[in-house]
């Protein structure tokens, strides 16, 4: 929340937005899952990005990088 109110909502929004770009890009994803407290206040996810329940994100990172 710290940088949220720091920026405003609408820098925020974009820097958000700016992130998820470059994580698709530089991780080859087609799946992107955004979870979190403020993840409410965004909306118009671009193509392969969406909502995402935070239990299913863990378990998904933890899956990522187990062997």
């Amino acid at each position: 929340m710290k940088r949220l109110e720091e920026c405003g909502e609408k820098k925020w929004r974009k820097a958000v937005f700016d992130v998820i770009e470059r994580l698709q890009t530089a991780l080859e994803s087609t799946d992107v899952v955004v979870g979190g407290g403020n993840t409410k206040l965004l909306e118009n996810f671009s193509a392969g990005t969406r909502h995402g329940d935070d239990m299913a994100a863990f378990a998904g990172g933890f899956r990522l990088w187990t062997p």
